[in-house]
């Protein structure tokens, strides 16, 4: 069968910048200038309620240096990151399907079995969780496309994120700037070179952005898994206590005192009897009271609201019964979130890379054949609840039956048949 498109010849230009160094020009004229990420160093997480409230007001100003290294910092903490992965693997754990504009169309067919060739090496998987992962957290993401003509002369975009540390809104111009080694840049949107999520609104979507919502059961987790770790230092380990004969010389209760200072785990000591009869003993004094049950309860507090943050609901990570069982715990991120993430994410990947693909590989006329990713986010068969509608619906067959119910199309509805 002949190929009923012929794909445009690649031909990579470049053009000297002033410092010498080369730009790629792009067949739209765009003029992708050579730049470099400035260094990214992280720091101590912040404990101090003034130094998170600095960072929440910078960036509800569209300023993300304080706010991204605090996401960072918030990341180190085990519920957080499981979580958070939990959501980014809700879309990005999913198979996805290239889905031609029309089905009939061989030109369109042909274009989406290429993007479908491609995907892996233009979207690197990394770069999407990424991608997405400070669109979620920030409400703002951005990541540059660096093109390259391929050995069969082709176009080919790699989607590389860029941290959002040296970023901010600028209300003059309405564009977001972003600090190089080079310049402070102006992102264009869709420009070829940048590509730009902002699932919350391009402007004060940073307003909605989960990792501002964070913030607080952060800190009150933090806070309680020091002071319960500090409570265990102090109540955890019983306390050793000797007791020392009245007439006990200087001697014997020094060396008594200093051997059970010494004590490890495994150790044995000879506590000595006096010829009056008197001995010394060993004692150990342990806590009653329990108090530390408020720290546990704290920190249960705060895990569930993290998860309805990051996830719509904390059912999946409590080992509920159902889908969030202990055998299933921690599989559902809500519907509704899943389909919003994924909707997004694949309408900018679309937009800003897709259609520029197809433009520079095929031209302007063929944009319109831009196929559709589409990600299988359809949710987990909950097998226990699937079980107890059958039994139902079996224990109730004999019932419908005497009031002349269709029992076979009931059935059919529910995926069962008759033999």
């Amino acid at each position: 069968m002949n190929n009923p498109i012929k794909p445009l010849k690649a031909k990579k230009r470049v053009k000297k910048t002033p410092d010498d160094k080369e730009a790629v020009v792009l067949p739209n004229g765009a003029v992708l200038e050579p730049y470099n990420e400035l260094p990214i160093y992280g720091q101590a997480p912040p404990d101090k309620l003034n130094a998170v409230n600095s960072a929440l007001l910078e960036v509800e100003q569209g300023r993300f240096y304080l706010t991204s290294m605090l996401i960072d910092s918030m990341c180190r903490d085990d519920r957080i990151l499981g979580v958070l992965n939990m959501r980014l693997g809700g879309v990005l754990g999913c198979d996805k399907q290239i889905v031609a504009t029309d089905e009939l169309d061989p030109i369109s067919m042909v274009i989406r079995q290429d993007i479908a060739d491609n995907y892996n090496e233009i979207f690197p998987l990394d770069q999407l969780m990424s991608f997405l992962s400070w669109a979620i957290l920030l409400g703002f993401s951005v990541s540059e496309l660096e093109w390259d003509v391929t050995p069969d002369l082709k176009w080919m975009p790699k989607m590389r994120v860029w941290h959002p540390k040296n970023s901010r809104f600028e209300w003059n111009d309405l564009h977001y700037k972003l600090n190089s080694e080079e310049e402070e840049i102006s992102l264009e949107e869709g420009n070829g070179q940048w590509v730009i999520f902002t699932p919350y609104g391009y402007r004060n979507g940073w307003l909605r952005c989960a990792g501002r919502a964070l913030t607080g059961p952060w800190l009150s987790r933090q806070w309680a898994l020091r002071d319960y770790s500090s409570w265990n230092e102090i109540h955890g380990l019983p306390i050793r206590a000797v007791d020392i004969p009245a007439n006990a010389n200087a001697l014997d209760t020094r060396r008594i005192t200093n051997a059970v200072a010494n004590l490890n785990s495994n150790s044995v000591i000879r506590l000595p009897m006096l010829e009056t009869g008197q001995k010394y003993d060993l004692r150990l004094i342990e806590a009653t009271a329990a108090n530390h049950t408020s720290f546990l309860d704290l920190i249960q507090e705060t895990n569930k609201q993290i998860a309805i943050v990051l996830l719509g609901q904390s059912v999946s990570t409590d080992g509920q019964a159902g889908l969030g069982s202990n055998q299933n715990a921690g599989e559902k991120v809500r519907d509704d979130l899943k389909k919003v993430d994924s909707e997004m994410l694949v309408q900018v990947l679309r937009d800003q890379v897709l259609k520029l693909y197809v433009k520079f590989n095929y031209g302007d006329e063929y944009v319109k054949y831009t196929p559709y990713i589409k990600y299988d986010i359809a949710p987990i068969a909950d097998g226990a609840k699937r079980a107890t509608e059958i039994k139902t619906l079996a224990d109730s067959l004999d019932l419908l039956t005497k009031y002349n119910v269709d029992t076979a199309a009931l059935l059919a509805e529910h995926g069962l048949k008759l033999k």
